[in-house]
């Protein structure tokens, strides 16, 4: 996923200085879009690549008739079952972080709507956040194998720089020390009520 981000950056960052930002957030949703109807179809694409043409051949074939990933969750949700593993994951399913989820959603739609209506903000750290974004987003959809948090661990710092941006490092750091603290009550009542 680190090498698909350096040419999502590229992308995002020749589109925001040709069409701006609007325009550019326009078409990352109808990129979204394509990447939802097509799903693992643009898969078929890269096979005729031909470094890369037997892998897309192998993923296809495994997610299709050994692992039967598409039957599991549909493709729609798995943006956001990485999106709950990328915050807080364990290995016991049923153990979740629920109040978490709506703050952080809320934050980074916050910082979405803050990037793209404010024109102070630098170019590269705009780019960069919704190229994070994108990929976040995309990748589930056409790797279904994909949608675990752990792979998208290096978007982060590039979330956060736009927070910081905005909020600054003492609310950014307490929001962060709050999530914290959040996690940790619900382990606590978790196994107080469970065990």
């Amino acid at each position: 996923n680190v090498i698909i981000y350096n040419p999502d950056y590229h992308i995002v960052n020749k589109t925001i200085e040709t069409l701006g930002e609007k325009y550019t957030v326009l078409l990352l949703i109808i990129l979204l879009i394509i990447c939802n109807i097509f799903s693992m179809s643009l898969l078929r694409l890269i096979e005729w690549f031909p470094l890369i043409g037997d892998k897309a051949s192998f993923i296809i074939d495994q997610y299709n008739n050994v692992y039967h990933i598409n039957d599991k969750y549909p493709l729609v949700l798995r943006p956001f079952i990485a999106f709950m593993s990328m915050i807080f994951m364990l290995p016991v399913s049923h153990l979740m972080a629920w109040p978490i989820y709506p703050a952080c959603f809320y934050f980074l739609v916050k910082i979405g709507l803050k990037a793209i209506l404010d024109e102070n903000i630098n170019l590269n750290m705009t780019a960069s956040f919704f190229a994070a974004i994108t990929l976040f987003l995309t990748v589930p959809m056409i790797l279904p194998g994909f949608s675990n948090g752990k792979y998208y661990v290096f978007v982060i710092p590039f979330i956060l720089n736009i927070g910081l941006f905005y909020y600054g490092k003492s609310k950014v750091f307490n929001f962060i020390i709050l999530s914290n603290f959040i996690v940790f009550l619900c382990l606590i009542f978790n196994f107080a009520f469970n065990y």
